[in-house]
């Protein structure tokens, strides 16, 4: 055997970079949600959050679709959701992502624009910014989040970051996808938030709508980005994770939330958040 045909150890130079969040709820106004995540493996489906989210990319690259549009998202780029708003963020090259993430409810937000204002209204011109000032803020204020609990110095340097950037980005004139329906559709919506650990049929939500079944599901998934039956599935997600911020065991957290039992809970949970319900209640309760 020659020195060219020797075996080679099966030894390897560096780690495989693994999924990663590191997530906890902040002092500020009563308790906020951060993530700090870099994500290799996963990819997410269509889902929403009940809060806002915005976060900025810090490693990597993804693409995120989010009405109608694909983004192709670098380093320093700013992610703006609203409440509600559909989107997904998917693998696109093989060393994955990593990204800071606030979630500050629409309270929050309020306190930013000020009481006048309405911040359940509140949409934003643009899903993704490219605005390196404003990214670097935003992860120095995530940074001191993660550094400090003093509640104050917090929530002073939150509302200040919010208020420019809602400034600069914030639209408050929401156009509504269709708006010859969007009662129809609101009162749909309504209902399914009203009885979402119900066993929610089409044919009623078509009634509450007062439209055909066909029409009713075309529409629905027009004006919200995705099917009732995911609507209702997400919306099941988002009250579970309410309810795991509190001492709530996750097997009645489940069955609270509408889902049949916890491992059904726990697959879909990790799919569309890329954590376990375990580790995100660790996270929020820590």
């Amino acid at each position: 055997m020659t020195a060219a045909t020797l075996p080679l150890p099966n030894v390897s130079t560096a780690a495989e970079p693994r999924d990663s969040v590191a997530l906890r709820r902040v002092n500020a106004f009563g308790a906020m949600d951060m993530m700090r995540a870099t994500y290799v493996a996963h990819s997410f489906p269509p889902h929403f959050h009940t809060t806002f989210a915005i976060g900025v990319m810090t490693r990597g690259a993804c693409a995120l679709e989010c009405r109608g549009t694909t983004y192709l998202l670098r380093p320093g780029h700013l992610v703006l959701l609203a409440p509600g708003e559909v989107h997904t963020g998917e693998q696109i090259a093989s060393d994955g992502w990593s990204n800071r993430v606030l979630y500050p409810t629409t309270d929050i937000v309020g306190a930013a624009l000020g009481e006048r204002n309405n911040a359940g209204s509140l949409r934003f011109r643009a899903s993704v910014l490219d605005d390196a000032v404003m990214s670097a803020r935003f992860v120095r204020l995530h940074r001191v989040l993660e550094a400090t609990t003093c509640r104050l110095e917090q929530e002073s340097r939150t509302l200040a970051l919010l208020r420019d950037l809602l400034a600069t980005y914030g639209d408050a004139r929401t156009e509504q996808p269709i708006r010859r329906h969007w009662p129809a559709m609101s009162a749909a919506r309504d209902y399914v938030h009203a009885h979402y650990a119900e066993a929610v049929s089409l044919t009623r939500l078509a009634a509450v709508a007062g439209l055909s079944c066909f029409y009713f599901l075309r529409l629905f998934r027009v004006t919200f980005g995705v099917t009732p039956h995911v609507y209702l599935a997400l919306l099941r997600l988002e009250r579970a994770r309410e309810l795991m911020r509190t001492s709530s065991p996750i097997a009645q957290t489940a069955v609270a939330a509408g889902f049949s039992d916890q491992s059904h809970l726990t697959r879909f949970f990790k799919r569309v958040y890329g954590i376990t319900p375990g580790a995100y209640a660790r996270g929020v309760r820590a």
